[in-house]
């Protein structure tokens, strides 16, 4: 008897008779209505999300880590990443406040110059880890990685992975990079404003934009803001103004000559004189990329009391058909 019944589930499952669901398919989320799918656009952004401003055209070439992070159904760009092996990408802890257990709701695209292109890889999420002290009301450790549901195929060399700083650098990073030679990249907004002027709506960039902003050192980024005397971020401000990463590019990198040492955090407004741009400082968290990277395993749905009892409830109402 117990042979039987596990051939008859056998020939269910293969059948197509689905007995579990222990993860997400993009069948079940493009049905799902896109008004009840969380919206990380809607966060209060007096202190904004970042985007680049004042920037020129790039190709993905150039920087082939870069990724953009969108809905899965509508495909809309909110937030950028940066590719950091082949299953997980480098983002901000901000982006997926709306949804951090429901990583079906998203998914990435890699390998592309243009929003719109179909020339690179979309590749959906398994899970989101958040850095488990990250702080919503002070942006502290403002630091995700992105588990994604299948390895990036590095096909071209529009690809490719970034390099991440050794764990202890010197406090002011102008000893490890040029000051004047970090860089932002990504497809957010270009439109300037200041705190109060906050745009009703994201206007992403279709094509990917990069623009250098100075670092400058925390001791001198004191006299704009006290968060500074916080060692795990990095200032960044081009004096003048019209230079900036705003809304739509949080968690995306800065970089220096390839290597990423910030990840896009928040600021006052965009691009404007002496309001500088604030990053998660990289190399202050090297033990939690090196850990969740090398240790991370993925349980949450195997686990899931509810699909336990499913699958007994369907065990059990099989095998009553069978001794009937």
């Amino acid at each position: 008897m117990y042979c039987f019944i596990c051939l008859i589930l056998t020939l269910l499952t293969k059948c197509g008779f689905s007995l579990l669901v222990l993860e997400p398919s993009s069948t079940s989320v493009t049905s799902t209505n896109e008004s009840q799918t969380p919206n990380p656009q809607e966060k209060n952004q007096s202190d904004s999300q970042l985007r680049v401003v004042g920037g020129k055209n790039c190709t993905i070439k150039e920087y082939p880590f870069l990724v953009s992070i969108r809905t899965f159904k509508s495909a809309t760009h909110f937030c950028g990443g940066s590719l950091v092996s082949r299953r997980y990408v480098l983002s901000a802890a901000h982006c997926f406040e709306k949804f951090p257990t429901k990583p079906h709701f998203i998914k990435v695209l890699v390998g592309s110059t243009y929003l719109e292109s179909k020339k690179g890889q979309e590749i959906g999420v398994k899970e989101i880890i958040m850095h488990k002290d990250y702080d919503d009301k002070t942006a502290k450790n403002d630091i995700a990685l992105l588990h994604l549901a299948k390895d990036v195929k590095k096909q071209s060399k529009s690809i490719g992975f970034v390099k991440l700083p050794r764990r202890s650098l010197p406090l002011d990073l102008s000893e490890v990079c040029d000051a004047n030679s970090f860089m932002v990249a990504g497809w957010g907004d270009v439109r300037p404003h200041d705190v109060y002027e906050k745009p009703e709506e994201i206007l992403a960039s279709s094509q990917l934009q990069c623009v250098k902003i100075p670092y400058i050192p925390n001791k001198m980024c004191l006299k704009y803001s006290k968060i500074a005397y916080n060692d795990k971020i990095i200032c960044a401000l081009y004096p003048k103004g019209g230079r900036d990463a705003c809304q739509g590019d949080s968690g995306g990198p800065l970089f220096c000559k390839g290597t990423q040492y910030g990840i896009i955090s928040w600021g006052r407004g965009c691009a404007m004189p002496d309001s500088p741009g604030f990053y998660t400082r990289v190399d202050k968290y090297m033990d939690f990329i090196k850990d969740t990277i090398n240790n991370y395993r993925s349980s949450g749905p195997v686990k899931s009391p509810k699909i336990i009892f499913r699958m007994f409830t369907w065990l059990y109402f099989i095998i009553m058909w069978l001794l009937s």
